[in-house]
């Protein structure tokens, strides 16, 4: 907990203050670990593998759909409607990025109706699998008090440990939310369970100095 506490303190000390806490949105690129995945290179091939039941197809097609083109330049018409029910299914398979885009689909209203409580379940999700991003969100509707009810320790929790891998929209939504954590030492414990219990590896995102990579 002290390490943690440490390196929290030192990022937010060249944090900017920013007005409003800020949140991560959608990608608009690619999964990087599906690089180099022969299986998922082309579109026919990742459709017939995401219709196999594939959780990575799913994901892969859903953000076709989102993007209204795959990876290897093959064009579909954008449906986002199409797009969720490929991603709910990587989500429901556990995928920890299909969870992270599902939650941005209904914290933001695209595709579905806006739905707080279902973007926080799913930021929950993928949050307590390393998603830094997601982490970054959650700690948002705590903050806000948005679909999660409104909890500064958690909030602080949350963004402490995507802080800790150095995401800079992490750090603003710990400095709003510490004027407003009555016990420090209290949310400290609190991040430090989320370290131990979850982790600070994100296979979706920069690998965190210090991280423990054995998890998820």
């Amino acid at each position: 907990m002290r390490v943690l506490s440490t390196i929290i303190l030192c990022a937010l000390a060249t944090a900017q203050v920013a007005s409003s806490a800020e949140t991560e949105t959608r990608d608009t690129a690619w999964p990087r670990d599906l690089a180099s995945d022969a299986v998922t290179a082309d579109f026919h091939r990742t459709l017939v593998a995401a219709e196999g039941g594939d959780p990575k197809a799913h994901l892969l097609i859903g953000l076709t759909y989102v993007f209204g083109e795959f990876r290897d330049g093959s064009k579909v018409d954008q449906n986002y409607q199409t797009a969720e029910k490929w991603l709910r299914r990587s989500a429901m398979a556990g995928n920890s990025y299909a969870q992270w885009y599902l939650g941005g689909m209904y914290r933001q209203g695209i595709g579905v109706e806006t739905n707080p409580a279902e973007a926080g379940k799913w930021f929950l999700a993928a949050a307590k699998q390393g998603n830094v991003k997601a982490r970054v969100n959650l700690a948002t509707l705590f903050l806000e008090g948005t679909g999660m009810g409104r909890d500064y320790d958690k909030a602080y929790a949350w963004a402490s440990l995507a802080a800790f891998c150095g995401n800079e929209n992490a750090n603003r939504v710990v400095q709003h939310a510490l004027p407003h954590v009555s016990d420090r030492e209290r949310a400290d414990a609190l991040a430090a369970e989320y370290f131990k219990d979850y982790g600070t590896n994100d296979v979706y995102g920069d690998a965190c100095v210090g991280a423990d990579t054995s998890k998820h």
